[in-house]
């Protein structure tokens, strides 16, 4: 008779409108990352300091991924993994709360297990039947390297100050072989950038990433530098540091750096063509100078003339550089009078003023 009435009574309370038992209801719970120690190609990113939302079961490389669900109220979490390849899913299963309660909560569990070294994310959206924008979404990272494996919420987003981010359809190659990268080459807040580690090493280089310093090491024989998550400061062997158009940043679990560091910092030449980015072995050449005059023509065309002295209208201090959209990433715009930096092709005429062909203006 008791659960007939307890029964009855939870019935009248939701149909009055009296109960919601929601998710709010719930106190929130606390998680600890799973087990941690970076692969060394993958800048991590941090944990929200808030209490996480979910929670983690792991047991080598296999996880559960745990989310409070309430399954009365219409709204149900669904997974979708980056790269299945990497992720496999193991299926999913919901767990009711020992109760006779009526439209309470349980906890749905997604499970997964990793194929391989690397890294990937699994995306998490709570909806309704028939409505395209989610309730609530979360993102997790997921690394795995040798017997350690890392599963924690993605508190790098893509865009790091509010700044739009957007992945450019141009290739890179070095050497004429493609680069194989997830990412790609990005523009973000404006400025093209590259996947430091795919690039990097498939040129030769070792890179390292260092947890405790959120760095990113970067060698080639007795070449070295070092570049910090978040710190537009970039230096060449024993040079003092300098800035570039953009701190390093962490998209999607990798590192992105302006494209003009290849030059600058590594001494690279490189090249774009109709907007792909084109490295080599040869030696950068970079202008710098401030900036005389800008002409359009009209074919695209713009035409830059700098002069490495501020107030002179000699001649013999400038140099005309070309460029465009197709063969030019803008990571500064060009004003009268202001400082550039252009990263430019070997050949030059031998006229005065010289001219020449700009691809990085920064």
């Amino acid at each position: 008779m008791k659960r007939k009435m307890s029964m009855f009574l939870a019935g009248v309370m939701l149909m009055s409108g009296v109960s919601s038992v929601s998710a709010q209801a719930i106190p929130e719970r606390a998680v600890e990352a799973v087990a941690i120690s970076a692969p060394v190609d993958t800048a991590v990113p941090e944990l929200y300091e808030k209490t996480a939302p979910f929670e983690v079961e792991q047991s080598k490389d296999q996880f559960k991924v745990i989310l409070e669900e309430n399954p009365s109220t219409g709204y149900v979490w669904s997974a979708k993994i980056k790269d299945e390849a990497l992720i496999t899913s193991k299926g999913e299963n919901f767990i009711g709360m020992d109760t006779e309660l009526l439209g309470a909560p349980g906890k749905k569990e997604f499970s997964f297990r990793v194929n391989s070294d690397g890294v990937s994310t699994i995306s998490f959206t709570k909806n309704r039947a028939g409505e395209e924008n989610p309730a609530e979404s979360l993102r997790l990272l997921v690394y795995k390297s040798g017997e350690k494996l890392i599963v924690e919420e993605d508190k790098v987003v893509s865009i790091n100050n509010g700044e739009e981010e957007e992945t450019l359809s141009a290739d890179i190659y070095y050497n004429d072989a493609l680069i194989e990268s997830k990412g790609g080459l990005k523009k973000i807040g404006g400025i093209t950038m590259f996947p430091a580690a795919d690039v990097l090493r498939a040129m030769g280089y070792n890179v390292e990433w260092k947890e405790e310093t959120k760095s990113v090491e970067i060698s080639k024989g007795a070449q070295w530098t070092s570049i910090t998550i978040g710190k537009n400061s970039y230096f060449k062997n024993k040079m003092a540091p300098i800035e570039l158009s953009a701190a390093p940043q962490i998209v999607d679990g990798s590192t992105y750096v302006p494209v003009e560091f290849l030059a600058e910092i590594l001494g690279r030449g490189l090249t774009v063509d109709n907007g792909d980015l084109k490295l080599g072995d040869m030696e950068a050449q970079i202008h710098s100078g401030y900036v005389k005059d800008i002409r359009h023509d009209e074919t695209g065309t713009m035409t830059i003339t700098i002069s490495n002295v501020k107030d002179s209208n000699d001649i013999n201090d400038q140099i005309i550089i070309h460029t465009s959209k197709a063969y030019t990433y803008y990571n500064k715009e060009a004003k009268i009078g202001e400082h550039i930096n252009v990263v430019c092709s070997m050949i030059m005429t031998m006229s005065i003023p010289p001219q020449t062909s700009g691809y990085v203006v920064y």
